[in-house]
């Protein structure tokens, strides 16, 4: 299992998550599962231009019902 969260400026995790990242069917599952993980939280995606194609698609695929 993979665990994400988020931490706030008290130092106090807010949100989190657990993934099972061997059952990602994906060539970069941890890109995925954080992409994923972000649109959950509901963080908004990042405006880097060279993000991680499979960030994009956990993303997205949060954002479309897809559940892991």
């Amino acid at each position: 299992m993979t665990h994400f969260g988020v931490m706030n400026k008290q130092g106090k995790v807010t949100k989190s998550m657990s993934i099972n990242i061997g059952k990602i069917k994906s060539n970069d599952p941890l890109a995925y599962a954080y992409g994923y993980f972000q649109a959950s939280s509901g963080q908004s995606m990042s405006k880097d231009k060279d993000l991680a194609p499979e960030y994009i698609r956990g993303y997205n695929d949060y954002k479309k019902g897809v559940k892991i």
